[in-house]
């Protein structure tokens, strides 16, 4: 006799922030976290991905649902940042632009596998987690972090992205740039990915 496998239900657990919230989603086969990241106070911050990294952990799929302004690209490389220091195997990042189908450049940057588990480990006053090819930042606090790299590394800038065109063809100006640096200074809610 085949046993019956129900739907996946994937919950929206909102920015899950409040400390008073003590639902526990493990018995779901994931959620999305609601406005991930983007606006959250340090100590909210830090609840939020300890949150999802508990889900992430037991192999559950974790949407990070942000919605920065497509213009910001502090706010977005702060947002994707948070997302790569707890990525695991079922963990994804969108940015929202609506119900408008969007693209942004960062979703191309290749870091490979990481070097580092998944989690919140800090250094030099960042967050910070290693990849095959590169480095992650992210500094949620309100003071600006100056972060002295193990060498010369590319520093990975956005430009453009947001809704897709109703052609369907990404406009060739929404590309990486990327700079060589030495040292990176980052404010506060920003992030930075470094390839080596």
């Amino acid at each position: 006799m085949q046993r019956k496998v129900g739907k996946p239900i994937i919950v929206n657990a909102g920015s899950w922030v409040t400390t008073r919230e003590r639902t526990d989603y493990s018995g779901a086969a994931g959620i999305m976290l609601e406005g991930f990241a983007t606006d959250l106070a340090p100590v909210d911050w830090q609840l939020e991905l300890n949150r999802a990294l508990g889900l992430i952990r037991k192999g559950r799929v974790v949407i990070c649902q942000s919605y920065p302004d497509a213009g910001d690209v502090n706010a977005r490389m702060f947002d994707l940042a948070s997302y790569l220091l707890i990525k695991g195997d079922h963990t994804y990042v969108n940015f929202g632009e609506g119900i408008q189908v969007s693209w942004f450049p960062e979703y191309g940057i290749d870091l490979g596998a990481g070097v580092d588990p998944s989690g919140l480990r800090q250094d030099q006053g960042a967050f910070v987690r290693r990849y095959a090819n590169g480095l992650v930042l992210a500094n949620p606090g309100d003071s600006t972090v100056h972060y002295t790299l193990p060498g010369t590394m590319q520093l990975v800038t956005p430009v453009g992205g947001g809704a897709v065109p109703d052609s369907g063809r990404l406009p060739a100006s929404w590309t990486l740039h990327s700079s060589p640096v030495t040292s990176v200074t980052v404010g506060p809610r920003q992030g930075a990915v470094l390839l080596h």
